[in-house]
């Protein structure tokens, strides 16, 4: 049995862009380990193209290109000094590097190897978690509690990002609100 997908609609930003291909770009990007041009739409036979149709009337509010630039500035000295973030564009440049190898060795002292020097890091940083808490030292990745709560540098980069900009933007008008027309 096969499959089929079939766009029946196309979708436009009130500036005219359509999103098909690229989607929407972001002012303040974060790593990702994959890739869009091998997973995203771009990366379909037959996505339809990106193009752009008239806009919209519309009245921009706030000026948000224009601190796009402080934003970035913050958010790179953030990271520098984030241990959660570090550690994800660890993993991911990891997971990279990994991907792009064409073997695995089939030596069983090899994989043995490399196998404990993961659970090792692993092991690591749950202890170094643990002991910022306040908690117990374990002894193995076994111990782990799986359902521990579990800091998503993504997430905290995205709340402080969005605070920073509310910082910036403190007393600029941040909405337009239209008077209704009459019906006539």
């Amino acid at each position: 049995m096969g499959q089929i997908k079939f766009t029946y609609s196309k979708f436009y930003r009130i500036n005219g862009e359509s999103t098909q291909n690229r989607g929407v770009l972001p002012d303040i990007s974060f790593p990702t380990a994959f890739n869009s041009d091998e997973f995203g739409e771009s990366a379909l036979p037959n996505a339809l193209p990106w193009d752009v149709i008239s806009s919209v009337d519309y009245v921009p509010v706030g000026d948000v290109q224009s601190l796009i630039p402080q934003l970035q500035k913050v958010h790179q000295k953030r990271i520098a000094n984030d241990k959660d973030f570090d550690e994800m564009v660890e993993d991911i440049n990891e997971y990279h590097t990994n991907s792009e190898k064409t073997t695995v060795s089939l030596n069983l002292e090899k994989r043995d190897k490399l196998r404990k020097k993961r659970e090792q890091k692993i092991l690591d940083r749950e202890n170094a978690r643990l002991e910022s808490l306040g908690l117990e030292k374990i002894s193995s990745i076994d111990d782990i509690d799986n359902e521990a709560e579990r800091p998503d540098p993504l997430m905290n980069e995205t709340a402080q990002i969005l605070k920073d900009y509310i910082d910036l933007i403190d007393g600029q008008k941040l909405a337009y609100v239209k008077e209704p027309q009459q019906i006539k």
